[in-house]
């Protein structure tokens, strides 16, 4: 007969050894049948999780997220707005969290071993977790959470933690426990009223002294730079945006933030011009700030919502690469020697890295190029977001002045290199000729867009 002590000696044996087999497990507890076995895990109920099937299975001892219990439920939001259970995920112990469920899980959320098991929080929470202005907004009106002040500080506990507390507006597709489920319908039953166009100007400056006194909810998505979500169009035609602006002060700071703003818009622009996706953006102005509007590709019309998954949070689980800006191409290279992207697609972030390059953007790291999941299990490449001068951005209030070199080709790769400087050179030409951009960086765009021209003019001599 199984009793208390039986399971307790199971739950303290994974403990000390997690995702054990049975095999070992029968030999520690001196448990002499499969059948003996079976009633023992069956009796040990949530107190341990059963991972993969039947022959190769493991097993491991649950752990408890403060009061909220050891596991989770999430749910998919399709395009059309409906919500469907995805599956659970359960924090182990002594560390780690497994994915699991009947459902057949995509690909990229089962983790390196393809058994939905992580040594810290699920991939599917990566993107989500708390960080940058928003992360900060929410530490601030959440204090009754009792999180560390800066999310960055956090463990993966304290992210567990916020996420079930608001996991409703998350990057992705993705909503995390049945509260946030809760609150997800909730708020579509309350039919948010979007920001008519034509009233941005006036709004736009309310909702960015909200987001400053952290008295607006929105979307956890990363970023340093001060941004709100908002609901733009008509009921019938609304879209979902990230909103970044300036601040509201005049100095040389603030008028650099706004150039950089409008920078964002027109490199976006620029690629779009040449056929490549990136997200549509537009400028407003309004109370003494300048708003960059991006609509969101994670979000379709109101209600709907696709997938997304960030090259961080692969790099994370899959790549294991040195964090940091200028992995871009190395990083796709390593996707697709993994099947994950197609020949192709590493070609595209190999002509994005360099039209950055090309336009001093300092500020490509993983986060800022993101993919697709598709039914196939492989990735396509998200719409390009994140794209601007960032070389060029205030440092400690200040505006130092900044000497610009443009990229050089990388042997066997011309052809990309030449194509992206010769966008480049467009987008350092609309930056010269905006009248939302100031002087003094009007006459840096010129001056870069000569360089560009200049130094492809050489390479183009030599190659002909």
């Amino acid at each position: 007969m199984t009793t208390a002590s039986d399971v307790s000696a199971l739950v303290a044996e994974l403990r000390r050894s997690p995702l054990s087999t049975a095999a070992p497990l029968m030999r520690a507890l001196g448990v002499g049948s499969q059948a003996s076995f079976s009633r023992l895990v069956a009796r040990a109920g949530d107190s341990i999780v059963r991972i993969g099937a039947t022959r190769a299975r493991r097993y491991a001892a649950t752990r408890p997220i403060r009061d909220l219990g050891s596991g989770f439920p999430f749910f998919r939001v399709a395009p059309d707005g409906s919500m469907v259970r995805l599956g659970r995920a359960t924090a182990l112990a002594p560390a780690g969290c497994c994915v699991h469920d009947a459902a057949p899980l995509p690909r990229w959320m089962r983790g390196g071993r393809g058994d939905g098991v992580f040594a810290g929080l699920p991939l599917p929470c990566f993107d989500a977790r708390p960080k940058g202005f928003l992360g900060q907004s929410f530490a601030r009106r959440h204090a009754e959470l009792r999180l560390p002040d800066r999310p960055d500080d956090w463990s993966d506990d304290d992210t567990l933690v916020a996420l079930l507390h608001a996991g409703e507006d998350l990057p992705g597709d993705l909503v995390l426990g049945e509260a946030s489920a809760r609150r997800n319908y909730e708020s579509l039953a309350r039919d948010r009223e979007p920001v008519p166009r034509d009233d941005r100007a006036r709004v736009y400056p309310m909702l960015a002294n909200d987001a400053i006194a952290g008295v607006t909810p929105g979307a956890l998505v990363g970023g340093a730079e001060p941004k709100f979500g908002a609901l733009v169009g008509t009921s019938d035609a609304a879209r979902h945006a990230l909103v970044k602006f300036s601040p509201s002060e005049f100095s040389p700071s603030a008028r650099r933030w706004c150039d950089l703003l409008a920078c964002e818009h027109l490199a976006l622009e620029t690629l779009r011009a040449r056929g490549i996706d990136a997200a549509a953006s537009e400028i407003v102005e309004g109370g003494s700030r300048v708003f960059l509007e991006v609509v969101r590709f994670d979000r379709i019309g109101a209600r709907g919502r696709r997938a997304v998954v960030s090259l961080a949070a692969l790099n994370a689980e899959y790549l294991s690469l040195p964090a940091g800006a200028g992995r871009w191409v190395e990083a796709a290279q390593r996707l697709a020697a993994l099947r994950w992207i197609s020949p192709d697609i590493v070609e595209r972030v190999r002509w994005l890295d360099a039209f950055g390059r090309f336009i001093a953007n300092a500020d490509m790291h993983l986060g800022n190029l993101s993919f697709l999941p598709r039914d196939d299990d492989t990735l396509d490449l998200a719409p390009v977001y994140g794209m601007l001068p960032m070389g060029y951005a205030p440092v400690a209030g200040d505006v130092p002045a900044r000497s610009f070199n443009a990229p050089l080709p990388q042997p066997g790769h011309e052809a990309v290199w030449s194509s992206a400087g010769a966008a480049a050179a467009d987008f350092w030409r609309a930056a010269a000729n905006d009248d939302r951009v100031s002087d003094p960086f009007r006459a840096i765009a010129a001056q870069n867009a000569a360089i560009v021209e200049r130094t492809l003019g050489r390479f183009d001599r030599r190659s002909s």
